[in-house]
């Protein structure tokens, strides 16, 4: 309790310096004055219009949208202006190098990488190679690890008896279905199916968001004292360290005393980090798992409790996925091919996120220097740029009767433009921004959309699912749609 008052002054310290540095912000112009604002304008307006962006940021990114469609226009949040550009300026904003426009920036601001997973994290260019040269070109190899590990999470968590309904937490389960199958492919057995490191890396993940969101709010001069009182960073990598360090030895130890005559050399992710020279130290690697874990887990568990969720409450799908399942089955196996193929489960997954999984944003980047586009919009340094993903996958322009849920409409244009290729759930376009845009797409798309297909092929034909009692809604907190932590599903084996 003695620290108790401290905390309370550093608190008041911290309230009159942001009071302060807002007061004199206030009395100066601001650089992107020359932006239309959507919201209440002047200091206290934007104030409030942060607070209503937590709950509201769908409609207010909407109402920008409709009203500035061919131009910038930008919106007040708790960490600061978001400026939403129009959808012509996608190929010219990803033209400009990532040394201009950063998702890196965006992205520490969001998660405070530096404090949430240790100062050894600087960057995530080195995840992404991985991703890029390792994880995207061996995705047959392994997936079957991840059938494996899938059948065998989902065999023990939904263990019930003949014609039993089991209800269950959606997101809760979705976390821990997503983390199991992420670590065969980042850590591979047995640890991938320890019970506490499964769940210490679900937990890892939660309290990392949660530390960066609190973070986030924080002054930069503020945010190294901050986060002594916040963050957890030490003692989850210490918990992390123990897990790995014996394994990392050993894999040391091997590598040593094999060099490339290893022939059992473990074929994961912690491997190949170690295989760089400069991945080595157990700390090190642990902070890399951590946050490569951290990135993988979050949107496909969002994504996989969402589809589940549009599985339960649309029966009049599971017939036409089932036959799909089964034929693609039989005749590919459980393989990338087969898996590719599944066209109707593609649909369903990309429909999901159209409709009801996209956020506000979409494309966030954060200029490192002044940028000017070619229609004259300026873009100071340091501004957070997005554009209206939610808006454009919601335009009539874009989609044919765009608020209505239709599971297999990518099925249907396909067959239209007599190209299969297209509207696949990986692609990425000016009307489909739920990876990203361009080049810089998120790389990890093709590693999420394998595995959220193998899933909801196993689901639909071995369980039958429904609603649980009082199964609530999706819920929007800062522009993202979420699925309810307290919804649940029922769920039973497959009876026919």
């Amino acid at each position: 309790m003695e620290e108790l008052p401290n905390f309370q002054l550093f608190c008041g310290i911290g309230l009159a310096a942001s009071i302060l540095a807002c007061s004199y912000a206030a009395s100066r112009p601001h650089p992107l004055d020359h932006i239309p604002t959507v919201g209440s304008p002047g200091l206290l307006g934007s104030y409030w219009s942060a607070v209503k962006y937590i709950s509201n940021a769908i409609d207010i990114v909407q109402q920008g949208f409709n009203k500035y469609k061919t131009d910038a226009f930008r919106v007040s949040t708790m960490h600061g202006w978001i400026v939403y550009l129009n959808p012509s300026h996608l190929e010219e904003v990803m033209k400009l190098p990532t040394d201009v426009m950063s998702f890196e920036l965006v992205l520490d601001d969001m998660v405070r990488m530096e404090y949430t997973f240790g100062s050894q994290i600087s960057h995530h260019h080195y995840n992404l190679t991985i991703i890029r040269t390792r994880l995207t070109r061996n995705l047959s190899v392994l997936l079957p690890g991840i059938k494996d590990e899938m059948v065998a999470t989902l065999d023990g968590l939904l263990d019930m008896k003949p014609n039993e309904w089991k209800s269950i937490p959606v997101v809760d389960y979705s976390r821990t279905i997503t983390a199991s199958i992420l670590n065969r492919t980042v850590v591979r057995l047995p640890l991938c199916r320890d019970p506490d490191w499964v769940n210490f890396t679900v937990q890892s993940t939660m309290d990392a968001i949660k530390e960066g969101v609190m973070l986030g709010g924080v002054p930069d001069f503020l945010l190294t004292l901050s986060a002594k009182f916040i963050t957890t960073t030490s003692s989850r990598l210490r918990r992390g360290v123990k897990h790995l360090d014996p394994i990392i030895k050993e894999r040391l130890r091997c590598m040593q005393a094999y060099g490339e005559k290893w022939t059992d050399r473990p074929f994961d992710v912690l491997q190949w980090f170690m295989d760089d020279e400069n991945e080595t130290t157990t700390p090190l690697l642990t902070a890399r798992i951590l946050f490569f874990i951290f990135g993988g887990m979050i949107s496909t568990s969002i994504v996989l409790a969402k589809v589940l969720c549009f599985l339960a409450t649309n029966p009049q799908c599971v017939q036409p996925l089932r036959e799909e399942v089964e034929m693609v089955i039989d005749e590919h196996g459980w393989t990338r091919e087969g898996i590719a193929q599944m066209r109707r489960v593609d649909s369903f997954i990309k429909e999901t996120l159209r409709f009801d999984g996209s956020a506000a944003f979409g494309v966030q980047r954060k200029t490192t220097k002044d940028v000017t586009l070619s229609d004259g919009t300026f873009l100071p340094q340091g501004t957070h740029v997005a554009v209206p993903a939610y808006a454009i996958e919601h335009d009539h322009h874009n989609y044919e009767n765009p608020f209505s849920f239709e599971p297999f409409r990518f099925v249907d244009l396909q067959d239209k433009c007599g190209d299969l290729s297209k509207y696949q759930l990986t692609s990425v376009s000016h009307d489909s921004l739920m990876f990203g845009f361009g080049k810089s797409a998120c790389p990890g798309r093709f590693l999420a959309s394998m595995t959220l297909k193998a899933l909801l092929a196993y689901i639909v034909v071995t369980y039958d699912l429904k609603p649980g009692k009082d199964f609530p809604d999706s819920q929007k907190l800062a522009g993202v749609i979420l699925t309810r932590p307290s919804a649940k599903l029922l769920f039973r084996k497959r009876m026919d």
